[in-house]
């Protein structure tokens, strides 16, 4: 898996610095303190280190930095989506909206005939959906 960000590292500070302890440059208070609140971050600074040490608790091999332009990138190497991993979120998503699409369908053929004459905004406020969406299922059902 690869991570990539535009920017590089602050001034004075280094590739090898990220795998040991070192002073934090906060370059975005608002998400900094957004996060924190969040607690998707435990204190400044420390995120690498952590990075690294959790890496070693999974046995994955450490995240490699590299700066690359203008851009600083982040691997995690053999961390990737295994192709088993991929099938199985397509079937599910597939499966998803495969029941959501078929459920609207069902909602509109039912409306259509009870109620013979409804135009498309008339269905639309009906199932909560918006005009052009039933717009697009009305030609399905064509």
């Amino acid at each position: 898996m690869v991570v990539s960000n535009t920017g590089t590292l602050p001034e004075g500070l280094r590739i090898a610095d990220l795998k040991r302890e070192h002073t934090s440059i906060l370059r975005n208070p608002d998400i900094a303190r957004i996060c924190f609140v969040h607690d998707l971050i435990e204190m400044l600074g420390s995120g690498t280190q952590r990075m690294v040490k959790d890496c070693k608790t999974y046995g994955l091999a450490d995240p490699n930095w590299k700066e690359d332009g203008d851009h600083l990138v982040l691997e995690f190497p053999g961390l990737g989506i295994g192709e088993g991993v991929s099938e199985g979120v397509n079937d599910i998503v597939i499966d998803g909206v495969s029941e959501g699409v078929n459920g609207v369908l069902s909602k509109l053929i039912t409306l259509i005939s009870a109620i013979p004459g409804m135009n498309a905004k008339q269905l639309a406020i009906a199932i909560g959906r918006g005009h052009s969406t039933v717009e697009l299922y009305l030609k399905l059902l064509r």
